[in-house]
């Protein structure tokens, strides 16, 4: 480089400072061709890293909110089960009918029993400390926030 420097300086060097210019011009150009595809190649990369990362969290809360669908059957019963215990306490109660012995047990603690419902976050609570972002579709963040923030809080309440 410093060579290059001095024969420009020199007086012969004068006629080839356009050449010169021209060369370190096209240097230049080559340069910031190759920086642009390089950010470009790893935008791209991230990109793909994040619709991966998108779709494994949005399968994973798939499989958790058909499991949680399972638990609120299985609970739908169990409440059905306590009403229809009530109803036979009840009648007890009022003296229009006396269950069978052998099911009065059944019918008491099923009126008793603590029924809770059991819900899925994992997926949502990775979603919230990686930033809810990476989810790309607007309204299924926004109906993925209602759900896990107000619907699931109240559910178990």
């Amino acid at each position: 480089m410093l060579r290059l420097l001095k024969r420009l300086y020199r007086e012969t060097s004068y006629k080839n400072w356009q050449r010169f210019f021209l060369y370190a011009a096209g240097e230049i150009f080559l340069i910031f061709i190759g920086v642009s595809l390089a950010v470009w190649f790893n935008d791209r990369r991230e990109n793909q890293k994040l619709e991966q990362t998108e779709i494994q969290v949005l399968e994973e809360m798939l499989v958790e909110l058909d499991q949680d669908v399972e638990d609120m059957k299985i609970n739908q019963e169990a409440h059905h089960l306590a009403g229809r215990g009530a109803q036979v306490l009840l009648d007890l109660y009022m003296q229009r009918a006396l269950p069978s012995p052998d099911s009065f047990g059944l019918y008491l603690t099923t009126v008793y029993r603590n029924v809770t419902s059991l819900t899925n976050t994992a997926s949502y609570e990775f979603l919230k400390s990686n930033g809810l972002a990476i989810i790309s579709n607007d309204s299924l963040r926004l109906a993925i926030s209602h759900l896990y923030g107000m619907e699931y809080s109240n559910i178990q309440k």
